[in-house]
């Protein structure tokens, strides 16, 4: 933990050096505020995950509760600027049968479960070629959840911006919530 320090700007012309006399503006013209310590901490960790609330709203009115519950497990998966979900007992991107086991779902239901996720612009497959074969790595939307600020600009097309369609979403109930109470 880290302590978090508040800028507080000063009238140099009140604070008087009681030795000399001197005003704290005559003596050090180059200060303009001082630091002064809060109540409140920072903590530091190295294992976080940002999630947009726009985003999870617009999830939550999308899945059910177990699938939302299994995307952000998911979201703790994610590492490099691809947001590509990683097996953290291996520290390998997931294969289709470690994922499986992670999020706990059947084989029946885990093509359907992603190609729900694909359909609404949760996951994408990065596909390409290893040692002459095909290797397929899951990249989770960064507009959802992400570990990292950055991310490569490949990755960012690919996904539309989850977040506009949750304040879309939000809005409209919004909307609809008062035109209930009109009536």
């Amino acid at each position: 933990m880290k302590n978090v320090f508040k800028k507080k700007t000063l009238d140099l012309g009140s604070y008087v050096n009681m030795k000399t006399g001197e005003s704290l503006l005559d003596e050090r013209p180059d200060i303009s505020s001082v630091n002064v310590k809060t109540d409140l901490v920072i903590f530091h960790s190295k294992e976080f995950i940002v999630v947009d609330s726009r985003a999870l709203a617009y999830v939550n009115a999308t899945f059910n509760r177990s699938d939302t519950a299994k995307i952000l497990e998911m979201a703790d998966m994610v590492r490099t600027c691809y947001n590509v979900l990683f097996d953290r007992k291996k520290d390998v991107p997931h294969s289709k049968e470690s994922l499986m086991e992670e999020i706990d779902i059947t084989r029946n239901k885990y093509e359907a479960f992603l190609r729900k996720l694909l359909l609404h612009n949760i996951i994408y497959y990065l596909v390409g070629m290893k040692n002459r074969r095909k290797i397929v790595h899951i990249m989770l939307n960064p507009s959802l959840a992400r570990k990292s600020k950055a991310f490569s600009k490949e990755c960012t097309s690919v996904f539309a911006n989850l977040s506009e369609k949750g304040a879309s979403l939000r809005e409209r109930n919004r909307i609809d919530a008062f035109e209930g109470e009109k009536e």
